[in-house]
């Protein structure tokens, strides 16, 4: 029994002097200056900390073993070290050096994570700022969920971002209530492409960034319900090159290749290339994707203090039977025509060709100020040939009248933009100050040409005996509408900003000065009211703990309000109209969790908005007429859960309420316009487990589900059986397999697994667009 007793003594002192090891040190900038909340870990463990504000950190109760040590900081390049512990302490001192691909406020060379997990944000902020610091939420998908979850297409993304919805097929969303569409692209203004043409390849984006609610402070003119802004790949300092080949359903056929690395021995000048090829059917009748995307980009980098960067973007998409403009509704009933349903004829035609080129750079005085510029420049040409309907049907029902455009529009748009960032102290107060100028332009020429019914030669289609015209031969169409207009806008503005670091506070004080004209043929509705605006933002974060940021902003938009799209509606002599005004109230947390691997933010919001235009409700006898909306609320919250648990399981996840009310003294205006696209609840879940160890090792699974509740929007004047089309909601599931082997990685995406029917928006009840049914997607890839 003795014997026993030593025997278990002598285990339990061998087991508690393992858990007794510590690793302690210091973490430090190349300068000497300490940095608070580096983030220390032991790679493929749960033991981790922060450094506290001495730059000092301790790992307790370490077990025997070797580790990878890995230390983080923004603003500067991993620290990485192999350690081992053999029931000994261990004290390390580690200098971090600044990284040019963190430190810079331009964006000129990519970044090198590889994790879902939103870092750094420079769009919001014009600073290169940890989104955790940014009094504004914003949600980031990283090109690791678009490849995860075998995306294409930007529309595609929406499923991941919590309160985002489609109106519409292309990049048309819904955001807290109100329209927002894809306007920026590396956090500049672009006409990146006109309506109807098909949403951007995102295997050229690094990211995509929703930043939510007004955002005019930096941005100008913008929709109350936020800004989505794609940021393209930038080069790296090492070689990468990744090629993938997909099959799927509706015989989809698809290629990309990325390739960059450094052009030098000094890695001064780098590049990137990005290629993407689709040629696809659809699950729509008589509609194909042929899309063909080309991606240079090049960074010289002289000095530590200088840097260029040239983007271009060439896409170029010839898609058989042109814009899809979704399907009718057969007497109020969404579900009458089969999914495949389209009122398009095989003759249709569509072809889209846009040249998009950015040019920026970055210049650092000394450690007090930088000089940063950009420069983008857009220009497209869309021709089309589409045979739709606005929801009319002759008197019996059997057949819907149509007509056929024939379209041709042109278009370019100039942005640039210089602001110097300066970074300083007032007492015990540090600073980050921008201060810039922007200025945007575009021109839109638009040529059309229209057949309306029979009496034009545009032939009814029948339902029950549907007859299909190949070629525009076997038609006598007799264009009675030709008509053609410009429109030109122009945007000036002047802009400070202030991001102030005090004790546990970060306060954010930013004002835009704004002076816009439209010129053209066809003129602004509000170009009679003083075109100078002033617009201001405010935030404040409370570091609660190392973990926990609490947050507070508030932040102000405008819209300008055309007469375009609008022709055919009376506006009475030396009408205007108000232009589109909005604020945003939002408090929210943003947390840290799993050794700072795992970011979640929740938020709550109301935002007002006033000025809307729409067809006044009250008329009837077949004329229209403009009139504004009142004062309209939207309220909810958001959650949104990003990042890493551990080694093996990453994941994305969403929840949002949303609910609109709008304050007119019109019943007529609050009954019809009161839902939109504007679903109350929404949420989304997509988790990847991969296996490292075992039978299983390289291989990948991956689960998700998307749920949207009911939605509502107005049935318009053609044929209506109520004032609404009526969305039921609806739940979407999906999986993914994965596995690796060398540097072949094969991926099995399988979406809609349930063949759920549903659609993802409308914009009246002749134009609802239906989801996608039960699809699969096989991608072999290859790195080298």
């Amino acid at each position: 029994m003795k014997y026993i007793l030593i025997i278990i003594a002598i285990i339990f002192s061998t087991a508690f002097a393992k858990a007794q090891s510590t690793i302690t040190g210091i973490v430090t900038d190349d300068t000497g200056i300490q940095l608070e909340t580096a983030s220390v870990i032991l790679q493929g463990t749960n033991q981790g900390t922060v450094t506290d504000k001495e730059g000092r950190f301790t790992l307790r109760n370490v077990m025997d073993g070797t580790y990878t040590l890995e230390v983080s900081y923004i603003g500067f390049a991993d620290f990485i070290k192999v350690i081992t512990i053999e029931g000994n302490n261990i004290s390390i001192n580690i200098t971090l050096t600044e990284s040019a691909e963190a430190l810079q406020l331009v964006e000129v060379v990519g970044r090198k994570n590889t994790d879902y997990k939103p870092d750094v944000t420079f769009a919001s902020t014009k600073t290169g700022a940890d989104i955790k610091l940014v009094p504004q939420s914003i949600a980031i998908l990283n090109k690791e969920i678009i490849a995860d979850q075998g995306l294409f297409r930007l529309e595609e993304v929406s499923e991941n971002v919590a309160g985002v919805t489609r109106t519409r097929f292309g990049d048309n969303f819904t955001s807290r209530g109100f329209r927002v569409r894809h306007d920026f692209i590396n956090g500049n203004r672009a006409l990146l492409a006109p309506d109807f043409s098909a949403s951007s390849i995102a295997t050229q984006y690094e990211r995509i960034e929703f930043i939510k609610g007004p955002a005019a402070a930096l941005f100008g003119n913008s929709s109350p319900g936020g800004v989505v802004n794609a940021v393209t790949k930038k080069p790296l300092k090492e070689h990468r090159a990744d090629a993938s080949l997909s099959y799927g359903s509706f015989e989809t056929k698809r290629g990309t290749l990325d390739v960059t690395g450094p052009l030098d021995e000094d890695k001064t000048v780098l590049y990137r290339v990005n290629v993407g090829w689709e040629n696809a059917e659809t699950f729509r009748d008589f509609q194909k994707n042929r899309s063909i995307l080309f991606a240079p980009s090049l960074s010289y980098l002289p000095s530590d203090k200088t840097s260029f960067n040239v983007d271009i973007v060439g896409t170029f998409n010839n898609d058989d039977a042109g814009v899809d403009r979704g399907m009718p509704v057969l007497q109020g009933d969404i579900f009458a025509l089969p999914i495949n349903f389209s009122t398009a004829e095989p003759f249709d035609n569509r072809q889209n060709s846009s040249v998009l080129l950015t040019v920026s750079g970055s210049h650092k005085f000394s450690d007090v100020l930088s000089l940063n510029a950009s420069y983008t420049r857009s220009d497209f040409n869309q021709n089309f040939v589409e045979t739709r309907s606005s929801n009319e049907f002759t008197e019996d029902g059997s057949e819907l009248i149509r007509n056929v455009n024939d379209r041709i529009t042109k278009g370019y748009s100039d942005f640039i933009t210089a602001y110097l960032v300066g970074k300083f102290n007032t007492g015990t107060i540090s600073h980050e100050t921008v201060l810039g100028w922007d200025y945007y332009s575009t021109f839109t020429n638009i040529y059309t040409k229209s057949a309306n019914g029979e009496a034009n030669g545009v032939p009814n289609l029948v339902f029950d005996n549907r007859t299909i015209y190949n070629s525009l031969s076997e038609v006598d169409l007799s264009f009675e509408i030709d008509r053609e207009f410009s429109t030109e806008e122009q945007y000036r503005g002047l802009y400070v900003q202030d991001l102030m670091s005090i004790w546990k506070l970060k306060i954010l004080v930013g004002l835009r000065y704004e002076n816009l004209d439209q010129l053209g043929e066809v003129p602004a509705v509000s170009e009679a009211v003083d075109n100078v605006i002033w617009l201001p933002r405010a935030g404040i974060t409370y570091e609660l703990n190392e973990h926990v940021n609490l947050f507070f902003s508030y932040t102000e938009s405008f819209n300008p309000q055309f007469t375009r799209g609008l022709a055919g509606i009376t506006i009475e002599p030396n009408q205007t109209f108000d232009p589109l005004v909005s604020n945003q109230f939002e408090i929210g947390t943003k947390t840290s969790f799993f050794n700072d691997k795992l970011l979640t933010q929740l938020s709550l919001y109301t935002i007002s908005r006033e000025g809307r235009i729409i067809q006044d409700p009250t008329v009837t006898g077949g004329l229209e007429r403009l009139i504004q909306v009142g004062e309209e609320i939207s309220r909810g919250v958001e959650f949104e859960a990003t990042g890493r648990i551990n080694t093996n399981f990453t994941l994305t996840a969403n929840y949002a309420f949303n609910e609109v009310e709008i304050l007119d003294d019109n019943a007529a205006v609050t009954q019809l316009e009161l839902q939109n696209n504007n679903p109350q609840h929404t949420a989304g879940f997509w988790g990847k487990y991969t296996f490292t160890k075992g039978a299983f090792k390289d291989l990948g699974l991956a689960l998700g589900a998307r749920h949207v509740s009911e939605s509502q929007i107005p049935a318009g004047t053609a044929n209506a059986v109520s004032p609404f089309v009526e969305f039921p909601a609806y739940t979407t599931a999906r999986a993914a397999l994965f596995y690796r082997w060398n540097n072949i990685n094969l991926t099995c995406n399988l979406n809609n697994i349930f063949d759920e029917r549903y659609f993802v928006g409308g914009l009246d009840a002749g134009r609802v667009f239906p989801g996608i049914p039960r699809n699969v997607l096989l991608t072999i890839g290859y790195s080298f």
